[in-house]
């Protein structure tokens, strides 16, 4: 993954005590969370006393103001050697800790000191933006967030990208579903563990089909049965799996992460979070006498309507991580403007239930 460059400002600040100058600081105006970075400076001293030692410091707060007074968090104090009355510092290995805020205010200060111990005079101080490290690695689906028939199979296509070098076997793709629920059931679905070395800025590309459903997932949750999955991966597979289903729902919502597959525990690396929900296969007796029953306008931006409302007393919404983010009493209108955009499901307790999508 590439860095991005960095605008370094040469500063020609000239900073005069008694004979002793500063001068030709060279500090990045911007940095990442975590970067390495250069910082030089010239200095001349008074011609008597000898410069010994450097002091460049990573402050909290903003330049000349004492109240509140900045706050001291990293520093390098790299040694002048030999003494010198006159020479450049260059500092090479300056890292912006990762653990700062970055939306706070930052400068870096410069100064040196003599070998008897006194201080240059006024020192040197530059503010410097922080900002966010970019992520080591990151995996991208397609598409997003599908949903589709039980009775059907979708295929995801995945990138996933790192700015070090995996080794052979060290990524694991792992996907699994949960079930009308929000929690996980760690029900693992599938895994394929790469074997061959992925080189740093490299893609990992491929493919993760969910093939059809068939029975083994029925209305409100009353049959098991087998969920068929197969995968791709363009690194060389080395296994892979196929998982029973124990339970069945009407709605699943299907997971991958990245995992180390040099743990045991599975540690997760990168987290994706429902890129499928996968609805009711084949419409049940139920289903058909339901299927007259409109809700609209789909897509809405504040209100849904339910054109009958036989035998419903409630209705919950519910978003695609299987939270449910609103209930009500039966009513032929539903305020939903206050949900945020996406995808949602509408159901009822007389078994209907709808895709709706809030804009």
């Amino acid at each position: 993954m590439m860095k991005k460059l960095l605008l370094l400002i040469t500063f020609f600040a000239t900073s005069i005590t008694f004979g002793q100058t500063l001068t030709n600081a060279v500090v990045p105006a911007t940095a990442e969370l975590g970067e390495t970075i250069t910082i030089s400076f010239d200095f001349t001293t008074d011609g008597v006393k000898e410069a010994n030692k450097a002091y460049i410091t990573l402050y909290q707060g903003t330049p000349g103001v004492t109240d509140p007074a900045p706050a001291w968090t990293y520093g390098k104090q790299p040694l002048i050697e030999p003494n010198a009355t006159s020479g450049t510092v260059t500092v090479t290995n300056f890292t912006i800790p990762t653990t700062v805020d970055d939306t706070l205010d930052w400068f870096i200060r410069v100064t040196y000191t003599h070998s008897d111990g006194s201080w240059f005079g006024t020192p040197f101080e530059q503010v410097i933006d922080l900002t966010p490290a970019p992520v080591a690695d990151s995996i991208a689906f397609d598409p997003a967030n599908p949903s589709y028939s039980a009775d059907t199979s979708l295929t995801i296509n995945f990138i996933y990208t790192s700015d070090t070098e995996i080794p052979a076997g060290g990524i694991r793709i792992t996907y699994w579903t949960t079930i009308d629920v929000p929690s996980f059931c760690d029900q693992w679905r599938g895994t394929a563990v790469t074997s061959e070395t992925l080189p740093a800025g490299e893609n990992l590309s491929g493919s993760i089909t969910i093939g059809n459903f068939n029975s083994a997932i029925t209305n409100e949750g009353t049959t098991g049965g087998t969920i068929m999955t197969t995968d791709e991966i363009n690194a060389n597979q080395v296994n892979s799996g196929e998982a029973d289903y124990p339970g069945a729902g009407s709605i699943h919502y299907w997971q991958f992460r990245i995992l180390d597959a040099d743990t045991s525990d599975d540690y997760s690396i990168t987290q994706i979070l429902t890129p499928a929900v996968i609805t009711a296969n084949t419409a049940s007796v139920e289903d058909e006498a339901l299927s007259h029953i409109k809700v609209y306008p789909n897509p809405t931006a504040d209100k849904i309507y339910i054109s009958d409302l036989t035998n419903i007393n409630t209705i919950t919404v519910s978003n695609i991580l299987g939270k449910q983010v609103l209930s009500v009493k039966a009513q032929k209108s539903i305020d939903i403007s206050n949900l945020s955009k996406g995808v949602y499901f509408l159901q009822t307790d007389n078994g209907l239930r709808r895709k709706i999508i809030k804009n």
